[in-house]
């Protein structure tokens, strides 16, 4: 299911309908990933499954958390029933599950008449949006309706002007010259090399540009660490390499001995036994507690073991190399920030620390270091 969510910002459509039909044959019951599925479907053109998922959905749980809510009233938009939409769509969160589901109520509205309504709740988008995705800066003109087709990613351009026209006509008067084909609008054009992003030092301070917010902020160490980084975007580098530590130099330690790991396998097997007795008796709360202490345990016990469950052997020195590195980088992608946020939001979900660090960010950035 989510392999296929994925595809589907990617808009490879077809191999994301055959994971989402693939979670579907292997496990159709499950209520939380039926409710996600469905506003895939309804993505992919096919909003009357998408609510026929909601209500199977809505069946299995009805227990549910309020956010099934927001994903029906998006199949009902899909399915053009505006009142079923805007009646889902109040009876769950406005604002901690999809950013952008009070521009569907505001849109629902709009094609029903209710002025005054779409009005209302477009502008309790507008301020969401200014919130927690232009992070207080005052959305440029375009912005917003070039986010909502990125972040809606349908596979018809019908359903996405259907999207955007009900948007123009709850009053987002700056949509109105953007609405055009999807493929048009689905990504920002690629930067020039004029606009290349910059993470370097000169003259004592190191100048960070990313976007249009350029600051200045006294070294700290890491910052050294990331710039390598950057230059080698989905390139591995090992800890030692950022401070020359030799690796294997020191004898190493056994992570875990032939006592703890009976003992923990010991545990294992009798939890085991505990969780089918529970899943015997119906009692989902101590299943639920039960199951959480093996996944904890059996993660534990894959990451100390190695070939043929002999215990792993660490490196002390690459291990505290590997700390170390690890705290500077994050203390300076902490320090940006603060400065940036922007900025560090993007290091944060880009930057990957450990005995091997890397750079992955979503989408390709040219750097000067």
């Amino acid at each position: 299911m989510i392999l296929g969510r994925i595809l589907l910002f990617r808009g490879q459509y077809d191999l994301a309908e055959q994971h989402i039909d693939r979670s579907l044959a292997l496990n159709s019951n499950d209520a939380d990933c039926l409710a996600q599925i469905s506003t895939s479907k309804t993505f992919l053109g096919k909003p009357q499954e998408g609510v026929d998922l909601f209500l199977k959905a809505q069946r299995l749980n009805p227990y549910r958390n309020v956010w099934y809510n927001t994903y029906g009233a998006f199949n009902y938009f899909g399915l053009r029933r505006y009142n079923k939409c805007i009646e889902t769509a109040l009876k769950g969160p406005l604002t901690d599950v999809w950013v952008d589901i009070s521009a569907f109520i505001a849109a629902a509205y709009a094609y029903i008449g209710d002025d005054l309504e779409a009005g209302r709740y477009l502008q309790q988008f507008k301020d969401t949006f200014q919130k927690h995705i232009s992070l207080g800066r005052v959305p440029e003109h375009g912005e917003i309706v070039q986010w909502m087709t990125v972040a809606n990613p349908f596979k018809h351009d019908a359903d996405t002007r259907h999207m955007i026209d009900g948007l123009v006509l709850a009053g987002l008067h700056d949509a109105a010259d953007q609405v055009s084909a999807k493929h048009e609008t689905s990504a920002p054009p690629p930067k020039s090399s004029t606009e290349a992003d910059t993470f370097r030092e000169e003259n004592g301070l190191w100048h960070l540009t990313f976007g249009e917010l350029t600051v200045q902020l006294q070294e700290v160490k890491g910052f050294h660490d990331l710039a390598r980084l950057l230059t080698q975007p989905e390139t591995e580098v090992h800890c030692t390499e950022f401070t020359g530590t030799p690796a294997g130099a020191g004898s190493q330690d056994v992570v875990m001995d032939e006592k703890a790991r009976i003992s923990y396998q010991e545990r294992i097997r009798d939890l085991q036994e505990d969780i089918a007795e529970a899943e015997a008796m119906n009692d989902r709360g101590r299943t639920e507690k039960l199951k959480s202490e093996l996944e904890q345990l059996t993660d534990h016990l894959m990451k100390a073991l190695g070939i043929g469950h002999r215990s792993r052997k660490l490196d002390p020195t690459v291990e505290r190399t590997r700390a170390a590195v690890t705290w500077r980088i994050r203390s300076a992608i902490r320090k940006i920030d603060a400065a940036h946020p922007a900025l560090g939001r993007h290091l944060t979900n880009s930057i990957r620390t450990g005995t091997f660090c890397s750079y992955s960010p979503e989408e390709e950035h040219t750097w000067e270091t």
